[in-house]
């Protein structure tokens, strides 16, 4: 399995929606880190005015996670499967405090052999999926008093279910077609990496569903959205997009942003702007439909 912290760092837009709630990020120590992207936490603070919504973007990644009041009663323990679309996480307009683990495309199915396919744009309890624990963790983490406590819990607990199940070994036809495609930024055709591994494009497929739930064709296309997304967040508000589209692969211009709408939520000028805090951000549902 390749070192995926160096080739990919997925991100979720600092937009202008965020005003409303802290957000904090720390990495993972190394023996977790062939696995989880990150830990972050996040206070949502309702009462802000509207187009407050924590915007998510597809990421190919899978969360654990977890929600309490300010009082410590746990709300609930969610695993968020990958997804293809846009949606807004704050629906609810009490206070409520969240902690969240990113695993990184594959990572959760080796840690924990949690199958990823079951879960594909999908939010579920994690009580009900078997061996995650997720009852002891919730109240630990329910009643830390600071993030970098959140996460020192959260690291002591993964790492104690990963030695007592033994990570699975990456198949080597998914590991080395994730690596390609990766590192092309999502640009390497699903046939190319057919055929640099040996197997047959149906193959392919039924190993990145396995390991991600998403096929490489639809992962691919996040990643060269990620990639965009880095990239146009340190432009300036009057990119060309003409040149964007040309740099990263796509026919023109129009398909470039239509592609970026379905997966941001707002054509790249706007979302240059809101990341900027120019604009408010823009409230959506999980099936990426605009609230207001």
């Amino acid at each position: 399995m390749p070192e995926l912290y160096p080739l990919y760092r997925p991100t979720q837009p600092r937009d202008a929606g965020r005003a409303a709630a802290s957000y904090l990020e720390a990495p993972p120590s190394p023996p977790l880190s062939p696995y989880i992207v990150c830990f972050w936490g996040m206070e949502q603070r309702p009462g802000s005015g509207s187009g407050t919504g924590h915007r998510v973007v597809p990421d190919g990644c899978m969360d654990m996670l977890f929600e309490w009041l300010p009082d410590g009663r746990i709300v609930r323990s969610s695993l968020c499967g990958a997804f293809g679309t846009p949606f807004d996480a704050l629906s609810s307009c009490r206070r409520v405090r969240y902690f969240g683990i990113r695993f990184f495309p594959g990572g959760l199915y080796r840690l924990l052999r949690i199958p990823a396919a079951e879960f594909t744009d999908r939010l579920l309890p994690l009580e009900d999926i078997s061996g995650t624990a997720s009852s002891e963790l919730a109240e630990r983490l329910s009643r830390c008093r600071s993030f970098e406590e959140q996460t020192a819990i959260a690291e002591r607990h993964l790492l104690n279910m990963a030695g007592s199940l033994q990570p699975l070994d990456c198949d080597p036809s998914f590991g080395n077609a994730l690596y390609e495609l990766l590192r092309s930024g999502g640009s390497m055709p699903v046939s190319e990496l057919s055929a640099r591994g040996g197997i047959s494009e149906r193959q392919l497929h039924r190993l990145f569903v396995k390991w991600t739930g998403l096929g490489p064709k639809p992962f691919g296309r996040i990643v060269r959205f990620q990639t965009i997304l880095a990239s146009v967040s340190r432009g300036s508000d009057d990119s060309d997009w003409a040149d964007t589209a040309a740099a990263f692969g796509y026919a023109d211009q129009a398909h470039f942003i239509r592609d970026f709408k379905s997966l941001y939520g707002q054509p790249p000028t706007e979302a240059v702007r809101a990341m900027r805090g120019h604009v408010r951000n823009v409230q959506y549902d999980r099936g990426g439909n605009r609230i207001y």
